[in-house]
């Protein structure tokens, strides 16, 4: 059962089996279908289903990709108590959880966690800059290490032993438990100057 518009031109077409199409302008091809069996409404590509009063919000697939796009006022807000976004194989990006922690994920790996103090990171963190406001660096372990890529000073905390090194070569080191200290010449291997 087809029903036309302008006399001519196709504008609904109902089916026996309960499909139901709804053709573009030219009354050619069927943009929006219902199908019974499916019992799923399918948008053709670049048609968009639109909300509000302007159009604002706007979900569509042009062919290539998929689109939740916000062209109105405001902010496009997904909101429930806890939020996932998967990969299509189920993989991780980004759990959030309500009144508790986020985490961002690579790989399917927790990698970045928020905390009720600040974040956890697994794995190396690399940064352009670091700022501390009144705060501490701790290392894991007792090991902790502050260096340059290139030149500079490198400081070095392990075995007991707290060790300043300039461009690679060791300054001078402290003895963690004793206090002594060592002052080594300028190929850094052998301290000349110790202070007991």
């Amino acid at each position: 059962l087809a029903f036309l518009a302008g006399g001519t031109t196709k504008a609904l077409n109902l089916a026996a089996n309960g499909d139901i199409s709804f053709y573009e302008d030219t009354g050619t091809t069927a943009k929006l279908t219902w199908s019974a069996s499916d019992e799923d409404l399918n948008f053709a590509d670049n048609v968009k289903a639109t909300f509000g009063a302007s159009d604002d919000l706007q979900i569509y697939h042009d062919g290539s990709n998929s689109y939740v796009t916000d062209v109105g006022t405001g902010n496009l807000i997904l909101q429930g108590a806890d939020i996932q976004i998967l990969a299509s194989n189920n993989d991780v990006f980004f759990k959030a959880f309500q009144n508790n922690r986020t985490e961002l994920y690579y790989d399917n790996a927790e990698k970045l966690r928020t905390t009720s103090t600040g974040i956890n990171v697994t794995g190396t963190a690399n940064a352009d800059a670091l700022s501390i406001s009144e705060g501490k660096l701790v290392g894991n372990s007792g090991n902790l290490q502050l260096e340059s890529t290139s030149t500079g000073l490198i400081y070095n905390a392990a075995n007991g032993y707290h060790t300043f090194r300039r461009n690679g070569t060791n300054a001078f080191q402290v003895n963690g438990s004793t206090g002594d200290i060592s002052f080594y010449e300028d190929t850094g291997t052998t301290p000349k100057l110790f202070w007991d």
